[in-house]
This record gives C-alpha cells, structure tokens and sequence, in this order.
C-alpha cells in the first residue's frame, strides 16, 4: 500500500515537474492511470474496492481524452470532493440514525482540535513532504487520514464511520454501492 501511494504521488510530482506552467493535457495523467492501474489488495482488503477505485480512474481518464483535450480551472468544481456535502446531505435525509451518526461525529471534531492542529502545521510545514491539496488517499497527512482518526475516537456504529470516511475519499463510488445495499 505504502509502494502504491509513493508511486501515486511520484506520477504526479514527475507529471507536474515535466509540464509545470503549461496548458494541461488530460493525457497528461496517464502515468497515475497506469500506477493505478497496478494497485491491488492486500490482505485485510477486498480487491472488489480496489478494482472500483481502478474502473473509476480508468472511466474518468478514457471518458475525459475522449472529450477534449484539456480541463480549465474554472471546470474544478465538478470532480467528486464537491460531492461530499450532497451525499451526506442524502445519507441524512434517508436514515435518521445516520443524521445522528454524523451530528455526533460533528461534535467530535471540536474534541480533536488538538490533532487537527498538529496535523495542519505539520502538513502545511512540509513534515509528509509533497502533499496534494485534494487528498483522497488515506495516507500519513491527508485529510481523510485526520478524518478517520476522528472517527476512531467518535461514538457511533462502525458502517456509519465507514460511509463517513468513503464521502470524504476517493471511495465515493465504494460508498454508493456499499451504503446503498442498507437503503
């Protein structure tokens, strides 16, 4: 796992190293489609989440080359972290249990001030090094990492935490079709 995200990270450093202050090519992250491409599970782990990350990474990238060539900033918006708000914000109104899940959640974070500090000044003082601002992976630094220690300290049942932490990461799609077989 730890090979698979330092390959990640070095496919966009080495991406962004050869194109900085040029216009971006979709087909320029081919090298993370491909490092993605070679992620597989470990033991503890279902290759069925893997492989949904994989198929993910592969849709976006074939559907978004087949589209057009570049994506401009003012496109940002669409990509999945912006979803975050819109499925907890469904989760609430369709389960009850889970509102209160995440209003406990909520109020957790206040008791985690501590962490939340110590993680903001080492990430953004460059302790984990290069750090990507939208992070989905659940690595040393990352947002969803801080998340899911608060979660650890959080009261409430273990598939609320788990489809918590899938809204934040890149386990959307995981989150969708896990969460889905409840509703």
């Amino acid at each position: 796992m730890v090979n698979e995200a330092i390959a990640a990270q070095r496919a966009d450093v080495s991406t962004v190293k050869k194109n900085r202050g040029k216009e971006f090519k979709v087909k320029d992250a081919a090298s993370y489609v491909k490092v993605a491409g070679d992620m597989k599970a470990i033991d503890g782990q279902a290759q069925s989440v893997i492989d949904l990350h994989v198929n993910s990474v592969n849709t976006h990238f074939n559907t978004l080359t087949s589209l057009t060539d570049t994506v401009r900033p003012e496109d940002d918006p669409f990509v999945e972290h912006y979803q975050t708000p819109a499925i907890l914000e469904i989760l609430c109104e369709e389960d009850e249990e889970f509102k209160n899940s995440l209003k406990t959640f909520i109020s957790t974070i206040d008791d985690c001030e501590a962490l939340i500090g110590k993680e903001v000044i080492r990430r953004y003082g460059g302790f984990y090094g290069p750090t990507c601002v939208v992070d989905f992976a659940l690595i040393p630094g990352s947002t969803s990492n801080v998340v899911n220690q608060i979660l650890l300290e959080t009261k409430i049942p273990e598939a609320h935490k788990q489809a918590i932490l899938a809204a934040k990461s890149w386990g959307n799609e995981y989150f969708l079709w896990y969460w889905g077989s409840f509703l």
